[in-house]
């Protein structure tokens, strides 16, 4: 089983989002410990 471990900002940063947004992104990194490369997955570049 995969497992998430988010940095003390990133943690700083979920804390102030608020409600929707906080569910959002919850929500994505949930989906994404189940389907790491996604069918609409694109590489960042930058």
């Amino acid at each position: 089983m995969r497992k998430v471990d988010l940095t003390r900002d990133a943690l700083k940063f979920v804390n102030v989002l608020d409600a929707k947004q906080f569910r959002q992104v919850i929500r994505k990194m949930l989906s994404l410990l189940t389907d790491p490369e996604p069918a609409d997955l694109r590489k960042l570049i930058g």
